[in-house]
């Protein structure tokens, strides 16, 4: 019993341990995460443009590319893995592990249980935060986000759209911010409220500009800002990024099957 007791202990002291400071400032932790969730994507987008068109391709023909699953699906692998190993590299730079800095620690059995309460807690506040900024300014909730993909895909096609925004983002987006940004900032000394504030607010402005029309996708940044908190408490209670990982892709698995099978278009 008392070696048990004294595990138990030992678990929670760990869980509760303040975060060794990184060696890096908080600047260049918003400009790793520009650099990963907007230039990297434009330099990789602008490649697969140029490349087919040095191989022989017409404008026409590149274009329709383009448009295809295999090639956004390139686009999202390659995009993912250059920011990953990016951000890898900058760490590794300053001497540091990442996976202690991204908390990509062995997962646990309890991260499964995080995983399904927040989940549901998730939708919760996403509901209750929609319903108070309503009273206020009104949202277009009929907005639809730029996937990348065409919603009347079958077959490979729907794969590959699976893997990419089911599997390679969420993967890519808590690195990068549940893991990266959230760590760096508690690692500063910054309280858990504001950590938290502060790394959903980054997260959230940027899915402001991502609609089919253009136009600004409100709805979009009360979705993942809702999100971001409830990921953000689980990446502090577990002291693990596992937990955030699962709720993240199954609230993208959720809506997949929404859009590609439920409401998918005539």
């Amino acid at each position: 019993m008392s070696n048990a007791s004294s595990d138990t202990d030992q678990s929670k002291t760990a869980d509760k341990e303040p975060p060794k400071k990184q060696p890096w400032s908080l600047v260049a932790a918003v400009i790793m995460v520009i650099l990963g969730f907007r230039v990297i994507p434009m330099l990789v987008g602008f490649m697969l443009m140029l490349v087919p068109q040095l191989l022989g391709l017409s404008v026409e023909q590149t274009d329709a590319w383009l448009h295809t699953p295999t090639a956004n699906f390139l686009f999202v692998l390659i995009a993912e893995t250059l920011t990953i190993g990016t951000l890898a590299a900058f760490i590794r730079h300053r001497r540091e592990s990442f996976t202690k800095t991204i908390a990509l620690q062995r997962p646990r059995w309890r991260d499964l249980g995080y995983g399904l309460g927040g989940i549901i807690v998730y939708f919760m506040i996403f509901g209750a935060l929609l319903l108070i900024i309503q009273q206020i300014v009104p949202v277009n909730t009929d907005q639809e986000q730029s996937l990348g993909f065409d919603r009347n895909m079958t077959g490979g096609g729907l794969v590959l759209a699976f893997l990419s925004l089911v599997v390679l983002a969420p993967l890519a987006e808590e690195i990068l911010f549940r893991g990266f940004i959230y760590g760096t900032l508690r690692s500063h000394k910054a309280k858990f409220l504001l950590a938290t504030l502060v790394t959903s607010a980054v997260f959230a402005f940027l899915h402001l500009f991502g609609s089919v029309d253009g136009s600004p996708l409100w709805i979009a940044v009360i979705d993942t800002f809702a999100l971001s908190l409830v990921l953000c408490y689980v990446r502090e209670k577990t002291g693990s990024l596992w937990a955030s990982i699962g709720i993240h892709a199954l609230k993208n698995g959720l809506v997949f099957v929404n859009l590609f099978f439920i409401t998918k278009p005539m």
